[in-house]
């Protein structure tokens, strides 16, 4: 098994914490009512997903294996 490089780990940790924060308060502002914030605050829900994925495949992490 292959190493991850520690820029892959980072991306994760960070990705995660900023699709949380995304759907956190994506809901609330739902929750109160703001609907076009709370789709703004949603969408930022994809690129983290993008970043993370962009990274893993630079790195060719396969933990698959």
């Amino acid at each position: 098994m292959n190493n991850i490089p520690l820029y892959v780990l980072i991306s994760r940790i960070f990705a995660v914490v900023c699709m949380s924060f995304a759907i956190a308060l994506g809901i609330i502002l739902l929750l109160a009512g703001y609907i076009l914030q709370s789709l703004i605050a949603f969408a930022f829900f994809f690129p983290a997903i993008m970043i993370m994925a962009f990274l893993e495949k630079k790195a060719n992490v396969n933990w698959r294996e």
